[in-house]
């Protein structure tokens, strides 16, 4: 809104701020960015670091144990396993060929575990 003066010119309510010449601000140095090191920022940063470290240790290690205490609860005891064909069985055999006098021994391979649903 504007308002008349006693000198009859209309007039904004709001003062008028112009730059007094003697306050103008010298140009500011550009700086890299980067500030000097201090001792005491790197200790704490280190003391930090290892900090997280840790917690992201005790975290991972909790989730394994979370991980394991769940598949534990699945698990068939004894193990129950499945062979290729879909057979399965708490443990599979296979013959080792009769040059070797037809053994018998675990078989490890192609097995996989079961667990319940």
């Amino acid at each position: 809104p504007m308002d008349a003066g006693g000198d009859g010119r209309e007039r904004s309510r709001s003062p008028r701020s112009a730059p007094a010449p003697e306050a103008a601000e010298e140009p500011r140095k550009k700086s890299s960015g980067k500030r000097k090191a201090d001792p005491a920022d790197d200790e704490e940063m280190a003391r930090m670091e290892a900090e997280w470290a840790a917690s992201s240790a005790a975290k991972k290690a909790a989730a394994e144990e979370a991980v394991k205490r769940l598949m534990q609860g699945k698990r068939y005891d004894p193990p129950l396993f499945k062979d290729e064909d879909g057979d399965q069985a708490h443990e599979f055999w296979e013959e080792i060929p009769p040059g070797r006098k037809g053994k018998l021994q675990k078989a490890t391979q192609g097995i996989s575990e079961v667990y319940k649903p």
